[in-house]
């Protein structure tokens, strides 16, 4: 990554935000104070806000570039997913685990948030045989449509305190016969 793309990412929406923030409170200042505000205590000000955007921006940064990938490789070696690996799903990328429930094949990976909350999202690459006929799905689950690929997909908050490895699974095995109820085959997709 380079330090354009940091930047694009991680600081440019966030000096904007600040410099703006800024520029209101010093015209703010300048209507509603009766003593002058100098040029010079205008740039101090609309400096700092960059400088503290940048230092954010910069903190953000090494926690998704650097923390978030090994916290991640934690995550998938704690429960629930854990266990997942004994059944014949397999680590890929050091973010998510890939196999097979019912012939279909399923991603589920694990995310961190910036507050050390665990959110895990579950992929299922499927095909519609039949677009006229009504889909339904199990809560949480939903279709999704990304870059020509149809998804059922499901993102579950707190995963880690609110379901073991048999929660999980039975939750996996019912959405996938659900998905075989609604005419819904498996995409093929290649594990290697």
């Amino acid at each position: 990554m380079t330090i354009a793309d940091i930047f694009n990412i991680y600081i440019k929406k966030k000096a904007l935000v600040f410099l703006g923030l800024s520029i209101v409170v010093t015209a703010l200042r300048v209507f509603f104070s009766k003593s002058e505000t100098s040029i010079l205590l205008i740039f101090a000000f609309s400096g700092f806000a960059i400088v503290m955007a940048c230092i954010i921006g910069l903190l953000e940064y090494y926690f998704y570039e650097n923390e978030v990938p090994k916290k991640t490789l934690k995550l998938l070696d704690k429960t629930p997913l854990k266990e997942f690996t004994f059944y014949g799903f397999q680590k890929e990328d050091n973010n998510r685990l890939t196999g097979q429930i019912n012939g279909f094949t399923i991603s589920l990976s694990p995310m961190l948030s910036i507050l050390g909350d665990t959110h895990l999202t579950i992929h299922i690459p499927v095909t519609i045989l039949n677009e006229n006929h009504p889909l339904t799905f199990n809560k949480p689950f939903k279709l999704v449509i990304s870059n020509d690929i149809i998804f059922v997909e499901a993102i579950l908050s707190n995963y880690i305190n609110s379901f073991d490895f048999q929660q999980l699974n039975t939750l996996l095995i019912e959405a996938t016969e659900t998905i075989k109820k609604n005419n819904i085959s498996p995409l093929k997709v290649h594990i290697e």
